[in-house]
């Protein structure tokens, strides 16, 4: 999907993409309500620019179609926060199944990621707080180390649309995936009685 955007806006999507994932692993819950909004944001607005790259060549217009789906996309999500918090725990359950899929180097079948991503939304309804937890820091930690991989690797757009393939990765970059997600869990836990008592403070 990345050969479709301009040279010139993928640098700028990688590095927000950085950004909001930092964000996201390390400070998911405290601003969970923010992070639907932006991934809102980024899915109908990368979708709409690909869609857009498809039929015109000027990169303002692009950059249009991306910034005017986005913010839809974002007032939704915003808005709809079940529905939100519904799709997050679908990402944290697709997500799993890739990192398995890449360690086991095999492709699970499409009912079975399909069943993933349900099982992933409920729980994210039932056990809000867990799987708040669970989905940002691990979704920013493959965010963070996609827009890296970006800007360190050698064939870079390569590299980028490996990161939607699992089983393609280097296990190092899958342990890296792992370990930052890891430690977003244990930090984001870590600042939940800070939280509380700011609250009551409050």
């Amino acid at each position: 999907m990345i050969d479709t955007i301009p040279p010139e806006l993928q640098s700028i999507l990688m590095i927000a993409l950085i950004v909001f994932g930092v964000i996201q692993c390390f400070f998911g819950y405290k601003v969970f309500k923010f992070i639907i909004g932006i991934m809102g944001f980024l899915i109908c607005g990368v979708l709409a620019a690909h869609i857009a790259a498809d039929h015109v060549q000027e990169a303002w217009m692009i950059l249009t179609a991306f910034v005017v789906a986005g913010l839809v996309g974002a007032i939704l999500s915003y808005t709809l926060f079940y529905a939100g918090l519904f799709i997050v725990g679908s990402f944290l359950g697709i997500g799993a199944l890739r990192l398995v899929s890449g360690f086991l180097d095999y492709t699970f079948d499409t009912p079975i990621i399909v069943l993933a991503a349900v099982i992933g939304g409920v729980l994210a309804i039932i056990l809000q707080k867990l799987v708040i937890i669970l989905a940002t820091s691990f979704n920013g930690a493959t965010n963070a180390v996609t827009g890296i991989m970006f800007f360190v690797s050698e064939d870079s757009k390569k590299t980028v649309t490996l990161m939607s393939d699992y089983r393609e990765l280097p296990q190092t970059v899958l342990l890296g995936i792992f370990i930052l997600g890891v430690v977003g869990v244990l930090a984001q836990y870590s600042m939940l009685p800070f939280l509380k008592t700011t609250k009551k403070e409050k």
